[in-house]
């Protein structure tokens, strides 16, 4: 007479398995919320380009660095 032998998890293995179904519901939350982030950064012809913002009247980049333009004199120097 052959009895079934049903695979049983061991006690240690059952909070690995609950961290990994954690970490997989954590995931899909991530990147649905990136996937929604990303649609709205979109513009009207689907491209990823930003707005050109202006700093200090145009003068600063978008980090706040001061743009040089060729042929500028700073203290009578070029």
């Amino acid at each position: 007479m052959e009895v079934a032998v049903k695979y049983v998890c061991p006690p240690t293995a059952l909070p690995q398995r609950r961290e990994r179904l954690r970490l997989a519901a954590l995931s899909t939350v991530y990147y649905a919320k990136k996937k929604r982030r990303a649609q709205q950064y979109l513009g009207e012809d689907g491209s990823h380009k930003k707005e050109r913002k202006l700093y200090n009247d145009g003068y600063d980049d978008d980090n706040h660095d001061y743009i040089i333009k060729q042929g500028e004199k700073f203290l009578d120097r070029l």
